[in-house]
């Protein structure tokens, strides 16, 4: 909690107060039914959302309200000026603003407005998306969950600026079985069978549900891999692939970090669930989801494939870092097992193909893969990083494209 120690929520008649550090009698939370709002229309800055409210009406929406710390606490030891909420609302407009609603089920726009002391309201930015229906995924080439594409337009404005920012992304939901996940998670930690692995991940609400977020149309100032963890909305947690991956990440109680996967949990803890649910989540399941992004996406116009899978990774990181380190070992080789037809054929544009069915270019020059491919060569050219992880390639060699010349003359 970084502004307050006391979120606050008032919802229609129902008004709850979190109170972690149990100042009301050692409840953590306090919830109270109102008959009226009049004690807290100025408190809540209830005419702002609705003015021609009453004190004895009920406000038909839900406010939160956090009031800020004054003296330093067991939560933090920050106190923070309203200069400081300024800054970090416009910190916000500039990171997140445009992210924020991704993979949000309900909400469809968010308004930063600024009260001065004076009560004069600004608008500072605003922020809307439209969502298409979500279309469910036939014929995939991995069968282990179901997937649905979700394409989502998003329109921002801020204030001072001439024109809004525009952006089109394209979703990957993906849902796996809550009863295989329980049972691969069991096994890695070493439960027996009167460990019920699906009540502990229905405790930890740890569900084997993920998404991932590509950029159709580019971004006019991002940098091209600004990517982030979600959970649900954005974390400070930067990955920096060119997409935005939403799961049920299990975090430390500041939501700043996963739990730590280098030190040696007690056997069956918490903790140690918690760090192999994210180990399963990075090494299984992502990968899994990706290999379906990248299929999902041969039949979207992106103009370079490569560009969305994970940038070379070194074996040695630590920190959040060390969990996706073998995300690009991964999901190459689950894009190889599952066959999946998503090799850009060179000069082919729009076709593309299992690797089985391509040579692979390493470091030949354009023009000499381009006079191959017009000879009815079918070629891929990934990123030498993709090339080194793809052990199964038929790699492009003298000898590889004389025999294929053969079979293509042949035929």
């Amino acid at each position: 909690m970084f502004i307050t120690d006391t979120p606050q929520v008032l919802s229609q008649s129902t008004l709850a107060i979190l109170d972690p550090l149990n100042k009301n009698d050692d409840q953590t939370n306090v919830e109270r039914q109102l008959d009226n709002v009049a004690p807290l229309i100025n408190r809540f800055a209830l005419k702002l959302f609705q003015p021609t409210i009453t004190p004895t009406s009920t406000f038909p929406g839900t406010v939160v309200r956090l009031p800020l710390r004054r003296r330093p606490s067991r939560l933090s030891t920050q106190i923070l000026s309203a200069p400081d909420i300024r800054q970090l609302l416009v910190d916000f407009i500039h990171d997140e603003l445009r992210i924020t609603l991704l993979f949000l089920t309900h909400l469809t726009s968010i308004s930063v407005y600024e009260v001065s002391a004076d009560g004069n309201v600004t608008r500072l930015a605003a922020s809307s998306i439209t969502r298409a229906p979500p279309t469910i995924l036939d014929n995939l080439p991995l069968s282990t969950c179901t997937a649905f594409s979700v394409d989502l337009k998003e329109t921002t404005t801020i204030a001072g600026t001439t024109s809004p920012l525009t952006g089109h992304w394209r979703i990957l939901r993906t849902s796996f079985s809550a009863a295989a996940t329980a049972a691969v998670l069991s096994t890695r930690l070493g439960f027996d069978a009167t460990v019920d692995a699906v009540a502990i991940l229905a405790e930890h609400k740890l569900q084997p549900d993920l998404a991932i977020a590509a950029c159709l149309s580019p971004l006019p100032e991002p940098e091209p891999n600004a990517g982030r963890l979600f959970s649900f909305l954005p974390l400070p947690l930067h990955t920096h692939f060119s997409v935005h991956i939403h799961a049920p990440f299990a975090l430390t109680p500041s939501r700043e970090k996963l739990q730590n996967r280098e030190e040696t949990p007690a056997r069956g803890s918490v903790y140690h669930i918690s760090v192999e649910w994210n180990k399963l989540l990075f090494d299984t399941y992502l990968p899994q989801a990706w290999a379906l992004l990248l299929h999902m996406l041969t039949a979207s116009g992106i103009p370079d494939i490569f560009t969305v899978w994970p940038p070379r990774q070194s074996p040695t990181q630590l920190g959040d870092s060390g969990y996706w380190a073998a995300l690009p070992t991964h999901l190459a080789e689950t894009v190889v097992a599952s066959r999946c037809c998503v090799w850009p054929v060179f000069a082919s544009p729009k076709k593309f193909s299992i690797l089985d069915d391509v040579l692979v270019a390493t470091s030949e020059p354009d023009t000499l893969i381009n006079a191959l491919a017009t000879c009815g060569l079918a070629i891929t050219h990934p990123p030498q990083y993709i090339v080194e992880l793809l052990k199964s390639a038929t790699v492009l060699t003298p000898a590889a494209a004389h025999t294929s010349l053969l079979v293509s003359l042949t035929c």
